[in-house]
């Protein structure tokens, strides 16, 4: 799930400069790549945080029947997470790992480390909020048996180009970046014509510019295909973070008396008023489940209210 962490993202995410060059190493080897790796048969220029995006959507889920269990809600989560990341350049013969093949150019796109960890004002290391949202909108979907949270990296090609021999721009280098069919990386068919040179089925449709986009979902299995009890590859404990606080509309009432410190009878009336229907945020909650101002604060500190 999410392997930003697995591939060691953050081994140096303080340290921006020792960070690139383990990215550039790792994509010249061939070895441990990070996933959000495209590559080229030319350098090129334009590839910015404004033609270069990578977003994540998910279903979202809302709790229903009595006990309440998590369904579809019928519509996609209302915010797409949109990355914010650095771009590392790659250049020289760079072996594709997904193809065989050799690439003159590549980039990475390398999230900040502020979407997984942030410190806190006492400077103690703590889940952000970006990260701790997907947690949730992943074990809700799994939980409803609902599409994963997608991952979508997009390039706009109208922007990219190679420059000619002589160090200028004209349309001819501009990128094709159309990728037909989704079949990037993969045999051509043989009846493809004109022949687009380049490679194994590059994108591209002759003509300049377009889109390129592609995707993968995050699945709580991991590499063995065992789907362990906590998601792995999200586990805050790869960040040397606590467990995932359980959540207003979702926890069960042992989870959130022990999480929050309230009283067995308050979780037990939060759990009851929300079988008649999910709570819509903190006033609902403490009109509906007769909730103290004291127990309130220890909810708010304590618990997720999505």
């Amino acid at each position: 799930m999410f392997n930003f962490v697995n591939n060691n993202y953050l081994d140096f995410a303080n340290d921006p400069a020792a960070l690139e060059l383990s990215i550039k190493t790792r994509v010249q080897s061939g070895l441990n790549v990070p996933p959000l790796t495209l590559y080229f048969n030319k350098k090129m220029e334009g590839i910015t945080r404004r033609t270069l995006g990578v977003t994540i959507d998910a279903p979202s889920a809302t709790p229903e029947g009595a006990p309440p269990q998590p369904v579809s809600a019928g519509i996609y989560y209302p915010v797409d997470l949109k990355i914010y990341g650095n771009i590392v350049e790659i250049l020289g013969s760079i072996p594709t790992p997904h193809t065989g093949e050799t690439a003159a150019y590549a980039v990475s796109f390398i999230p900040r480390r502020q979407f997984f960890w942030v410190f806190d004002p006492s400077n103690t290391k703590t889940i952000a909020s970006p990260y701790r949202l997907l947690m949730q909108l992943a074990g809700a979907a799994l939980g409803a048996n609902l599409d994963l949270p997608r991952v979508t990296i997009s390039l706009k090609g109208d922007f990219v180009f190679a420059l000619d021999a002589g160090g200028q721009y004209t349309e001819f280098g501009v990128l094709d970046g159309d990728n037909i069919g989704g079949k990037v990386g993969e045999p051509p068919p043989a009846k493809r014509q004109p022949p687009i040179q380049g490679g194994k089925n590059p994108s591209g449709n002759l003509t300049q510019g377009g889109l390129f986009e592609s995707w993968f979902f995050l699945t709580p299995r991991g590499v063995d295909g065992f789907a362990p009890p906590i998601f792995t590859t999200l586990a805050p404990s790869l960040l040397g973070l606590g467990p995932i606080p359980p959540t207003i509309n979702f926890g069960t009432a042992a989870e959130i008396a022990a999480a929050a410190g309230v009283s067995d009878a308050v979780a037990r009336r939060i759990v009851e008023a929300r079988a008649q229907q999910p709570f819509a945020g903190v006033d609902d909650l403490r009109t509906r489940a007769r909730i103290s101002g004291a127990d309130l604060r220890r909810l708010e500190a304590n618990v997720w209210f999505l």
